[in-house]
């Protein structure tokens, strides 16, 4: 449930500020941490938890510091921390189709919102907000299939 709140959250401040959210994704890897613990502690492999674990904060910290020296956030290392996040918690298979399913979303909304308006207006696009709810989508129905 927390990682659900989290992805919602993040959603809803990428879709407002069109930014991530360095604060709530920090959370969100704290959450993340704990559960890894938990893992090891049952005596799973948790190699690849970790892996993705330092990825994702690796990246928060640079976009932290992009935010001190530059005034703002890089927003590609902010989407690609939030993926490793996803990968995190809904694994390989799952962070691929909602990255794919995400990139149709963008240009089926690319293409019709272009041939409405002048083909030289330059769109910001959600990203995040579309990764986080369709991997909250995909999540709750693969509990439903399985």
């Amino acid at each position: 449930m927390l990682y659900l709140s989290t992805l919602f959250i993040i959603g809803g401040i990428e879709k407002e500020k069109h930014s991530i959210s360095n604060s709530v994704l920090l959370f969100g890897l704290i959450i993340q941490t704990l559960y890894i613990i938990y893992l090891y502690v049952l005596g799973f492999s948790i190699y690849k938890y970790v892996i993705y674990l330092f990825l994702a904060i690796l990246l928060v910290l640079i976009n932290m510091l992009m935010l001190r020296k530059n005034g703002k956030q890089n927003y590609i290392t902010g989407i690609l921390s939030l993926c490793f996040y996803l990968a995190l918690f809904s694994m390989e298979k799952i962070t691929i189709i909602t990255i794919i399913i995400t990139l149709l979303i963008t240009a089926i909304k690319q293409l019709f919102i272009s041939s409405k308006k002048n083909k030289n207006t330059i769109l910001q696009i959600p990203i995040g907000f579309y990764l986080c709810f369709t991997n909250a989508i995909i999540v709750i129905f693969q509990n439903f299939i399985i």
